[in-house]
């Protein structure tokens, strides 16, 4: 397979983690360990596999820790759950630091506006203050945030790769 089909199989296994996050995350409102750490380990082998040296491992890593570390550093706050978090880590892994803080900050974007519209819709008939008041300890599945991030980082990195 040529370098080419190795950038296919990445984009399709990143593309297939996420979207199994998002989907699992909608209906069951967590995303399982076993995704968000296989999406890991795949990243970390795939990219130790591609050189004799430690630049694809460390390539992984470089995107792994920041990534995780941002999500959990928002985790603490309750804006993210410990799912989404460990998800963001796995994009860094598989697509390291600069595409990852790309889907990260597109996540970001589009979490807003998925926020919104998941609040007019749980407050329909309420009004949007009282909804709000009343949406408390409810939980926004925000797997889906982060697939579309993604997605939109893997064709459109903002910094390059």
């Amino acid at each position: 397979m040529g370098s080419s089909g190795f950038h296919c199989a990445l984009l399709g296994l990143t593309g297939s983690t996420v979207a199994v996050g998002a989907l699992w995350d909608a209906y069951r409102h967590r995303i399982p360990n076993v995704v968000t750490f296989l999406g890991m380990l795949v990243g970390l082998s795939y990219h130790a596999g591609l050189g004799p040296d430690a630049r694809g491992i460390l390539f992984s890593i470089g995107g792994l820790l920041p990534l995780l570390g941002v999500g959990f550093l928002l985790f603490s706050q309750s804006w993210l759950g410990a799912g989404d978090a460990k998800l963001l880590g796995a994009v860094g892994a598989l697509l390291g630091f600069k595409v990852g803080l790309s889907a990260f900050l597109f996540a970001t974007a589009v979490g807003g506006v998925w926020v919104l519209l998941w609040v007019m819709v749980e407050s329909r008939g309420t009004g949007l203050s009282g909804g709000i008041r009343g949406l408390r300890g409810k939980r926004v599945p925000y797997g889906f945030a982060i697939a579309a991030g993604t997605g939109i980082a893997m064709y459109y990195p903002l910094f390059g790769v």
